[in-house]
């Protein structure tokens, strides 16, 4: 699908070039056969050569800008730019480019009507400082766009975990990284397009590239319970972790409300690990939640075997 659509858009560029140049050839030869006709005064044949000289520049400007259309549609499906930093910046290059093109015929077309351009570009400058207040966004949008591509903090097909002010964490898979905006996939199916100098102020984590996986559990206790039972837990728990060879395990400690106590434990591995993650939740079923409510029961019929002698 891919190599038709480029096909398509290489035979549309070449019959668009093609009749551009025919129709320039026809402008020019109708020019020679009004010129060499008898009927004109010499401020016809002024207002006859001008309107020429106009229409020729206009065909010209927009047989370049097809032109260079063609050539950075070649430039991207190269083989020379695939992969590589400049792909990205192929079309700020193509929109600067055709621009450039556009800036100078118009120049040229007022130069040949005899508009003072000096005053123009003097004008100019107010102009752009105007727009520039004007599009601050756009701007600072722009300035995003670069450092995200300068940086190439995460690549198409890469996810990110981005950290929101409001404290919110989403995870995003990169589909297309624009000049102006990223178009991500969020793991549950939304499509967003967020813009660059959003993601440019906030914090980003390219889980892609991330050299190790973190498991955290939580392991609640009663802070009623035997301080020698939870350290014997704890004991028991570490030495399960330590049989896969972790980079680093935290400890924390978290008390959501009165009569709980909550530990909290990261256990970073080298690579992802599913079998551990599922071993790991039963080991902790088995020996934090189903152990003592079996020693709970054990404790009630003691107590009833006791009232029953």
């Amino acid at each position: 699908m891919k190599s038709q659509n480029l096909s398509t858009s290489r035979k549309n560029s070449f019959f668009s070039i093609i009749t551009w140049l025919l129709m320039s050839i026809s402008i020019t030869i109708l020019y020679q056969y009004i010129q060499n006709a008898p009927l004109w005064s010499p401020s016809d044949l002024h207002y006859i050569d001008l309107a020429y000289e106009i229409i020729k520049a206009f065909t010209g400007i927009i047989i370049i800008v097809h032109i260079v259309h063609a050539l950075f549609r070649e430039i991207e499906h190269s083989f020379l730019v695939d992969g590589a930093v400049i792909r990205r910046f192929l079309p700020l290059i193509k929109a600067v480019t055709i621009s450039t093109v556009w800036i100078i015929g118009a120049f040229y077309i007022l130069e040949k009507l005899h508009i003072n351009t000096s005053s123009i570009l003097t004008g100019a400058w107010i102009w752009w400082v105007l727009l520039a207040i004007a599009s601050r966004d756009i701007i600072t949008n722009l300035f995003g766009s670069l450092s995200i591509l300068l940086s190439q903090t995460f690549e198409i097909g890469e996810i990110i975990r981005v950290q929101l002010k409001s404290n919110l964490a989403y995870e995003w898979l990169i589909e297309e990284i624009t000049l102006n905006y990223t178009k991500m996939t969020r793991l549950t199916g939304e499509v967003v397009f967020i813009p660059n100098r959003l993601i440019y102020t906030e914090t980003v984590e390219n889980l892609s590239r991330r050299r190790f996986f973190d498991y955290t559990y939580r392991i609640p206790f009663r802070k009623q319970s035997n301080t020698n039972d939870i350290k014997t837990r704890m004991r028991i728990i570490e030495g399960k972790i330590a049989s896969y060879d972790p980079i680093e395990v935290l400890y924390d400690t978290e008390i959501p409300n009165a009569v709980d106590l909550v530990y909290k434990i990261t256990v970073m591995l080298p690579e992802e690990n599913e079998v551990f993650d599922s071993e790991m939740r039963h080991f902790l079923m088995e020996h934090i939640f189903i152990e003592p409510e079996k020693e709970v029961s054990k404790t009630k019929s003691d107590t009833v075997s006791d009232l029953q002698k």
